[in-house]
């Protein structure tokens, strides 16, 4: 019997539609909450509640009650649809914890309820409980007519013998010579990666860390305290290795090692899909132990594919393990093909939608392939719209996501049209995202430490990039770590959008660069740097910053976010502070900086005007930084002009860090010479000043200061060249920097 009820939200008033269900005694393999309404999804929320929380509420609109509407059902998915739970002191909902809720009522009535405005009629609701083989039947009979009588599945099912549908099943695709995914070729790498797995022995990257035995296994470990260990290794990056190990050693352990893997991801990590007809609650979820589509897009886009492909005949290989792998594909890329999960800005919605695609193209014989087809190339195409600048700069500003975003939707596209897949995606602009990581690269082709990103190697994106674009010989100079091709002829330049001045003698080990950042804050993954630059000599990167840490919330990774870890100027103590300023993020003009270059000098200027803040206290000055770089004497001057709004006297610190193995600072001169790898920096100023100095290496107290991220991945101290002075009013300090 449907019930009605009224709840308010703000001065909105809404009816609550409710249905008593009982819930069931076991919960099994899969426990769907299946609700059933008539009218459209408009402003609706779905909820259940004990009899005493809806018998609370009021019967009539005028007594209506505030309702505490809480936080998604699940990340960025069922925004629309919320899992209310009133149970405990009215607290909002805050993450999907349903099924441990339910085990607290097994067997007891609950009120199941939609609200929302509109009227609504005939709201039923009813709990389904599926068993693994209940689950095994509805995927194979989710794929299309015409496949089930190929594979010669669909009399079986008729005949309701499923041992023997399954096994047709798994027959066709253990035989299926088209479509196929790529298998790379085994490394020793992937050698030792697969054999730790077989131990249950994990380092999963980018984190970090150690490798960390997970006794007993569980998919939700968090051996670190850390969730982004547990996020990074439920993308399953392991599981290419144990598909090209067992490519070239034949060792039946790895199929078994994939196979238990698999089937314990499906058990522990339910896929939230449905969107108000039933919802998929799973057996086990733990807060924060469920990674979002970004993951489930990497999943896609190569790990699962190729193991797939590796282990489809091997003799371990069963026919419920083939039918479980399809299962854990189509639950995730109905989730991506779903409107809530199709966000197409920054990186997780470029590796969302290529994983998508991945899907379509590899599953052909599902009922869904098409639509999943048709979601992916026009998001593929917005992406390529939104995404990047005029500039070929990518929003998020940090170059280990461009380089991420793009890879991800080319080796879609290009598994795609190995498979013979038409696809309306015009990729031209792609040669200019590609030509803007040329522009930005130093002379030993990495891309700058700017913002989450390290110091990012680039020859194997411009593979990429000459695969796509073979007219480019500059592209193969990269692609071939300058052995063939043409090295690229444009040299210093400004990137108006990104908002970064590329000062350069030219591109090889005999040549200096500069980077000078006067842009926006970026769209994510920001660091609070701006007017911060970098200087590379050769091979040899001489004054560096702090680069990126593991995303968690220790000092650290704290200090690599703020100036603190950059060359720019700090104020009463006080960071930049951009953060939350979403005017700051992106821009939709080009950016002035005064960008002069000719044969002689290249000359840029910017201001920072966003305000110093530590959180609680805050000042502002515009900080101006001018740089002129003389490349025949490889001389920079860098002028610093502050203006604060008030006459008050504020005390400045400039930051200068350098990768140097050794560094002297002489009083006498307001000098400093630092070394590394044969190459020396200097830096003076002549300013009649008061300096206070102070050179910082490998400090955690009483704050972190002066580390760097380098090439391994490793955080390893690197002095920090600390001037501070003060001041009232405006003025202004000149640096020389030299290098030989």
């Amino acid at each position: 019997m449907q019930l009605v009820k009224y709840l308010k939200k703000s001065d909105l008033i809404l009816k609550a539609y409710g249905y008593g269900v009982t819930v069931p005694d076991d919960l099994g393999y899969i426990t769907r909450i299946n609700a059933k309404w008539q009218g459209k999804e408009e402003n609706m929320h779905f909820a259940v509640f004990t009899v005493e929380q809806w018998n609370n509420f009021s019967d009539n609109e005028e007594a209506s009650q505030e309702f505490a509407f809480g936080g998604d059902f699940h990340n960025h998915i069922n925004d629309s649809i919320l899992i209310q739970d009133l149970f405990s002191e009215c607290s909002p909902w805050k993450s999907p914890k349903l099924n441990s809720w339910l085990r607290n009522f097994k067997g007891k009535a609950v009120v199941v309820a939609l609200i929302c405005e509109k009227e609504k009629k005939e709201f039923k609701a009813s709990f389904e409980v599926l068993s693994e083989e209940n689950r095994a039947e509805e995927i194979i009979k989710s794929f299309s007519k015409g496949f089930l009588q190929k594979a010669g599945a669909e009399n079986a099912l008729e005949n309701k013998d499923l041992s023997t549908a399954k096994q047709r099943f798994a027959e066709y695709f253990r035989n299926r010579t088209s479509p196929v995914f790529p298998v790379h070729n085994c490394s020793d790498e992937d050698i030792k990666i697969a054999d730790m797995a077989c131990s249950h022995i994990f380092q999963p990257k980018p984190v970090v860390h150690a490798p960390e035995r997970i006794e007993p296994f569980d998919w939700k470990a968090d051996s670190m305290d850390y969730s982004q260990w547990t996020i990074a290794w439920n993308r399953h990056l392991h599981w290419s290795s144990l598909a090209r190990a067992y490519e070239k050693k034949r060792d039946e352990c790895y199929t078994q090692e994939f196979s238990f893997e698999l089937a314990q991801w499906l058990k522990e990590i339910p896929i939230f899909i449905d969107k108000g007809v039933s919802f998929i609650i799973g057996t086990a979820y733990e807060p924060g132990r469920l990674s979002h589509f970004l993951d489930a897009g990497l999943r896609l886009i190569e790990p699962w594919w190729e193991s797939f492909e590796a282990f489809r005949k091997s003799k371990s290989i069963t026919a419920d393990t083939i039918v479980k792998f399809f299962d854990g594909v189509i639950s995730q890329a109905d989730y991506l093909a779903d409107s809530r999960a199709g966000d197409t800005f920054g990186n997780w919605g470029a590796a969302a939608t290529a994983g998508l695609l991945v899907a379509a193209v590899m599953l052909p014989e599902h009922k869904n392939a098409a639509k999943w087809k048709k979601i992916a190339v026009r998001r593929i195409q917005k992406i390529i719209d939104v995404q990047f600048y005029p500039d070929g700069a990518q929003i998020e500003l940090t170059p280990t996501y461009q380089c991420g975003a793009v890879e991800h939707i080319v080796s879609a596209i290009k598994i795609a049209k190995a498979n013979g897949a038409e696809l309306d995606i015009d990729i031209e602009k792609f040669e200019k995202v590609f030509e803007y990581l040329l522009k930005i690269a130093t002379p030993n082709r990495t891309a700058p430490a700017f913002n989450d990103s390290p110091w990012k190697p680039l020859a194997q994106v411009f593979k990429t990039a000459y695969s796509l674009f073979d007219k480019r010989d500059d592209f193969l100079w990269f692609a071939d770590d300058g052995r063939s091709g043409n090295i690229p002829s444009e040299k210093s330049l400004f990137l108006p959008y990104a908002g970064y001045a590329i000062m350069r003698t030219g591109y090889t080990e005999n040549d200096v660069y500069t980077a000078f950042d006067v842009g926006p804050f970026g769209f994510s993954h920001q660091h609070e740097d701006k007017l911060n630059f970098v200087i590379v000599y050769g091979n040899t990167i001489l004054l560096t910053e702090g680069g990126v840490y593991n995303y968690d919330y220790s000092p650290h990774h704290l200090y690599a976010l703020s100036s603190m870890a950059h060359n720019v100027i700090m104020v009463d103590g006080m960071p930049q502070h951009r953060v939350g300023k979403k005017e700051t993020y992106t821009t939709n003009v080009p950016i002035d900086a005064d960008w002069i270059s000719n044969s002689d000098f290249d000359y840029a200027k910017g201001a920072y005007s966003d305000g110093f803040s530590d959180g609680n206290n805050c000042v502002n000055v515009i900080h101006g930084r001018e740089i002129k770089f003389e490349k025949r004497l490889l001389r920079w001057r860098v002028c610093d002009t502050l203006i604060p709004e008030d006459d008050k006297v504020h005390s400045y610190k400039a930051l200068f860090h350098f990768d140097a193995d050794e560094i002297i600072y002489y009083a006498s001169e307001n000098k400093i010479i630092a070394k590394h790898d044969r190459r020396v920096i200097t830096l003076s100023t002549n300013e009649k000043i008061q300096f206070g100095v102070e050179i910082i290496n490998g400090a955690t107290k009483p704050q972190v200061q002066g580390w760097a991220r380098i090439d391994t991945g490793e955080v390893l101290p690197r002095p920090v060249a600390v001037f501070t002075w003060e001041c009232r009013g405006k003025n202004c300090v000149v640096w020389n920097i030299c290098v030989e």
